[in-house]
């Protein structure tokens, strides 16, 4: 898993017990189809929003309940819940209801939102985005988020949307104050596994797996080969994992729609769902018809290429640019916190985190050159 060259997020929100939930709101007319266009950042698919009288930009996020980065002006109806990112890390945070916005000529009313105002949000601060709009705002509507034309589609009847090429899937629904998108996918192994997947525009890589999903394809000889790591592997909304070792996998051949998986690096994760990520659903075009539980993927067929794993992450932290994970071959060369001095014989021209995220430096290494923790300097070669 590449940390920061393509960063990953995903957000769940888990409401304290005794609440409403997210299921609330209205979409104002009853009749509408709209394309709102969308900028893409690493895969993140921005939008703009009318919210609170202004245009602001937000994460269109099919993995998360809507959030606001900043304080509400007319915050009702203010009840405790608790934020908890694709890391496990947890905040508590303010719910507030009766929230409306304005994507393209469609109006959404009485919407719930969660408020995180953290000072270290790296997402508000690099991305310059003011929230997350979530699932739980068209669970009423379909939705199509059209990576070839950069666009979100959404509509009051799935019949609006051309599902020509399409095949057409069960979404499961698995969480229970909030609605949330999921595909089952089939390993053929030494037994037919399911795995659940979120579909997630939220993560920018491609595909995730849970320990548990894991361990039942390990089983059933699902896994072809593994690789061991070291140190943090992923940025959510509250920061990156904890050190820990790590662990990326191959599978056996998998399909989604008519695309065959295969030796893609899969990295298990701590995160409480396997997901589907940019990477994936960028050749699918997912239509999600949240009203009849349906998901539509385009007919994308053949065996795609994806970006080659990196056996090195950086993150800025406390004024330098660290090493925040090694794999295979590494790990016995470089220890994580090392100080990165050159990539490619080149100064870093990093001052922040951001820069880090947006600049993506480590991308293609070849050498990289360290200052280990008492003094010595190393230069690591690629394999």
């Amino acid at each position: 898993m590449r940390f920061l060259a393509a960063f990953i997020l995903f957000l769940i929100s888990t409401v304290v017990s005794g609440q409403n939930g997210f299921s609330v709101g209205h979409i104002e007319p009853k009749q509408f189809y709209e394309e709102i266009p969308f900028e893409s950042a690493s895969g993140l698919p921005l939008v703009k929003v009318i919210y609170e009288g202004a245009e602001r930009v937000f994460l269109f996020d099919t993995g998360a309940q809507n959030v606001l980065f900043e304080e509400p002006q007319n915050a009702k109806n203010e009840q405790r819940a608790r934020i908890e990112d694709s890391n496990l890390n947890s905040r508590e945070a303010k719910l507030v209801h009766h929230q409306s916005f304005r994507l393209g000529n469609i109006h959404f009313t009485e919407q719930a939102f969660l408020v995180s105002t953290a000072e270290d949000n790296f997402m508000k601060d690099c991305l310059h985005i003011y929230g997350i709009i979530g699932s739980n705002a068209v669970r009423n509507a379909a939705v199509k988020i059209d990576y070839s034309q950069q666009k979100i589609i959404i509509a009051d009847d799935v019949k609006k949307i051309s599902t020509a090429g399409f095949s057409d899937y069960k979404m499961e629904k698995t969480v229970k104050h909030a609605v949330y998108p999921y595909l089952t996918l089939t390993y053929d192994a030494d037994k037919r596994v399911e795995v659940a997947y979120l579909i997630d525009t939220g993560f920018t890589s491609g595909i995730d797996l849970t320990p548990k999903a894991y361990e039942v394809l390990k089983a059933n000889g699902g896994i072809r080969s593994e690789e061991k790591g070291t140190g943090i592997s992923a940025l959510g909304l509250y920061g990156a994992n904890q050190n820990a070792d790590l662990l990326r996998v191959t599978t056996v051949p998998v399909k989604i729609g008519n695309a065959v998986i295969e030796n893609h690096v899969i990295r298990v994760s701590e995160s409480q769902d396997s997901k589907l990520g940019y990477e994936v659903l960028r050749l699918l075009d997912p239509i999600i018809d949240f009203k009849r539980n349906k998901i539509y993927l385009k007919n994308t067929i053949g065996r795609p290429d994806f970006p080659a794993e990196e056996h090195i992450s950086i993150i800025y932290r406390d004024g330098k640019t660290v090493v925040s994970s090694l794999w295979g071959y590494l790990m016995n060369q470089a220890a994580v916190g090392d100080e990165v001095l050159e990539i490619n014989g080149q100064q870093l021209q990093v001052a922040s985190l951001c820069d880090v995220i947006l600049q993506r430096p480590v991308n293609g290494w070849k050498t990289v050159k360290l200052k280990s923790a008492d003094g010595k300097v190393k230069v690591l070669q690629r394999n």
